[in-house]
């Protein structure tokens, strides 16, 4: 895994960005790809950049929002864009 931060973002890179990083005075935001939409929450915006490849947004306004479905998540994410 390589983290690449540039002027408002930390990419984080396996191969492929899996997951976007972008601080806020409040939160952060967390921005990642799944092979499928998901929409529930604390998914609050999802955007269709390929026919398998669809972009989610959440936030994270404390540690505790770091849970086990957002890990899978993640997994799921790295997955996505090694080809797993």
């Amino acid at each position: 895994i390589e983290l690449n931060p540039v002027k408002s973002v930390i990419q984080v890179k396996a191969g492929a960005t899996f997951l976007s990083i972008r601080p806020k005075s409040e939160y952060l935001e967390l921005e990642f790809q799944l092979g499928q939409e998901i929409d529930q929450f604390p998914i609050h915006r999802t955007v269709r950049i390929s026919r398998n490849r669809v972009l989610h947004f959440m936030n994270i306004d404390s540690g505790e929002d770091i849970n086990d479905q957002l890990i899978e998540w993640l997994q799921d994410s790295y997955d996505l864009v090694r080809g797993a």
